[in-house]
């Protein structure tokens, strides 16, 4: 979960710095947009952090998490609309999205850790 956290913390910095070239209105919008996201997951990967130490308790804190996440993090979208009525759309979204689909980059990177691919990419074999 801490790749998971650092992906994401890196892709909203990134998305924050791009949006900036538009002004700081874009970089703000995108700064919230990965926030609406970031911090739910920060949320949900403690909460798994300290359910997952009990196995009984590890299945429930999962979709308690998950569903805490969710929740969460349309909370904070619907916020976000009401509290700053500037927001602009495409760099909100934009962030959000690409912060969200970044556990898509960790999990691929995960997929192919230990299954030889690693002795392909050293050009030699051990």
């Amino acid at each position: 979960m801490k790749k998971l956290v650092i992906t994401q913390s890196v892709a909203c910095l990134a998305v924050c710095l791009t949006a900036a070239f538009w002004g700081m209105e874009s970089a703000f919008s995108a700064l919230l947009g990965g926030i609406a996201y970031l911090l739910p997951t920060l949320l949900a990967s403690a909460v798994m952090y300290l359910t997952g130490k009990n196995a009984a308790l590890s299945l429930i804190g999962f979709f308690w998490a998950e569903g805490m996440k969710v929740m969460l993090a349309l909370l904070m979208m619907v916020a976000a609309f009401v509290l700053y009525p500037s927001l602009q759309w495409l760099p909100f979204l934009a962030a959000l999205l690409i912060v969200s689909f970044s556990v898509f980059f960790v999990i691929g990177k995960m997929s192919h850790y230990g299954n030889g691919t690693e002795r392909e990419c050293s050009g030699r074999i051990h």
